[in-house]
């Protein structure tokens, strides 16, 4: 593969990145306001994936010389995406006990309060589900697909001159 080829495919991989992590976010949003439901501590975290890929792919578009950068700084985030909707899946079919639940004891006038006004989203509840799926599951596939066509198109971040 030439160096030209190469950089028009590492600029279009980076392209679709971003323009899909912002259509992620868009539906997110979007099913949260219209859907009236909100959105846990792990499903704001995997937003938080979703918003560091399209900031490392645009870098990667804008900056040239950051392509190399941006490649492993994406391949960093997904595993950590990858870690963390393992990890919510894992909450929200009750394997692993629910570091967001409030405890429902109320001992005086502050617990009442915190229970009221400072209840944090289970991260045990599935609000959102397509077909039956939680889309945690979803977002695990997705993270580890990327992170796949990532590592094994990585020649087209680290192509060789003169290569055909």
């Amino acid at each position: 593969m030439t160096k030209n080829k190469s950089t028009a495919l590492s600029f279009s991989y980076l392209l679709i990145l971003l323009f899909l992590s912002i259509l992620i976010l868009i539906l997110s949003f979007s099913f949260e306001y219209f859907g009236h439901t909100k959105a846990c501590l792990f499903c704001n975290l995997q937003r938080l994936i979703y918003i560091l890929i399209a900031i490392f792919s645009f870098l990667g578009i804008v900056i040239s010389s950051f392509k190399k950068y941006a490649f492993w700084s994406i391949a960093i985030i997904l595993s950590i995406g990858i870690v963390i909707s393992i990890y919510h899946t894992l909450i929200q079919y009750g394997f692993l006990k629910d570091p967001c639940k409030v405890a429902t004891q109320i001992t005086d006038i502050n617990s009442f309060e915190n229970l009221i006004f400072y209840s944090p989203i289970p991260c045990s509840k599935i609000s959102w589900s397509l077909f039956g799926v939680s889309i945690s599951i979803y977002n695990l596939g997705l993270y580890l697909c990327l992170f796949i066509l990532t590592l094994t198109n990585k020649n087209l971040f680290f192509a060789k001159k003169n290569q055909d």
